[in-house]
């Protein structure tokens, strides 16, 4: 219900909820027991259970205190959450970031381009796990497309994509239109 669930006195019919393990043995081990939620902001995201041996009667300042506790810790929870996926995005940034290092330093490293793009693509298609991979280049000199890498394409797939003129090929539309 979203709501502190207090059973001062714990029976086989107690509140009258759908009998489970969990809640057969609470009734069996059990005299009394406060179910608080614990929120995250106005969503219930878990609760917390409170049991006692014996039958209580609970005053309303161990209500309050019951509900204060499971108040903190849903947000205590979720702050834990937000800084394990906080933490996650740094390292999947950090990775990235070496990865494009990487990808930049095998880029350079070689004086002749035509040896560094195929080991460039292929470290690029390993970091973002694609199957395969065109690089397409302009000669500025000449307003031509060419093929600079390909790799991973089949035979087929390559006699398909032999228009590459500034005017009329795809390669040669984004180019065009800077997208």
């Amino acid at each position: 219900s979203g709501e502190l669930q207090v059973f001062d006195q714990l029976s086989e019919n107690s509140a009258g909820f759908e009998r489970n393990s969990f809640l057969d043995r609470l009734t069996q081990e059990l005299g009394a027991c406060i179910i608080a939620p614990l929120k995250k902001e106005h969503v219930t995201i878990g609760m917390l259970i409170l049991g006692y041996s014996r039958p209580i009667v609970f005053s309303v300042n161990q209500m309050r205190l019951v509900t204060a506790i499971s108040d903190m810790a849903g947000s205590a929870l979720h702050r834990m959450n937000v800084a394990v996926s906080l933490e996650k995005m740094a390292k999947d940034r950090s990775r990235e970031l070496e990865s494009i290092s990487h990808i930049v330093s095998t880029a350079s490293a070689s004086a002749d381009l035509n040896d560094a793009l195929p080991q460039v693509m292929r470290l690029i298609l390993s970091v973002v796990n694609a199957k395969m991979g065109r690089l397409i280049l302009l000669d500025e000199d000449t307003t031509q497309i060419k093929i600079s890498v390909d790799e991973g394409m089949t035979a087929d797939a390559r006699l398909g994509t032999m228009d590459h003129n500034l005017e009329t090929s795809l390669e040669g539309w984004v180019i065009r239109h800077n997208t």
